[in-house]
């Protein structure tokens, strides 16, 4: 019975985690965001630091990642998002 519970946690998280980044693309331009309540400490695109995660891009078929570290008063953690550069 403890193994559900358990289990359930697990999954929970990596959601939770993605979950907090939302990133958008239109007009050759893309723009990532955290939740209200998160503050970010760090943003990467594709695995270089950035000061904010929006700007133009390349309209294609290539994914990108965007990585936040993030923190709260009790909390700190990476969250991230995939978004696919759109015309």
């Amino acid at each position: 019975m403890l193994g559900a519970p358990l289990a359930a946690v697990a999954v929970a998280q990596p959601a939770q985690a993605v979950s907090i980044v939302e990133c958008e693309s239109h007009a050759s331009w893309y723009d990532c965001d955290i939740q209200p309540g998160y503050q970010v400490s760090a943003w990467y695109v594709d695995g270089v630091q950035v000061g904010w995660p929006s700007g133009p891009c390349t309209p294609g078929p290539t994914r990108h990642t965007v990585r936040a570290d993030w923190y709260t008063s009790t909390n700190s953690g990476t969250a991230r998002a995939t978004f696919v550069c759109r015309a």
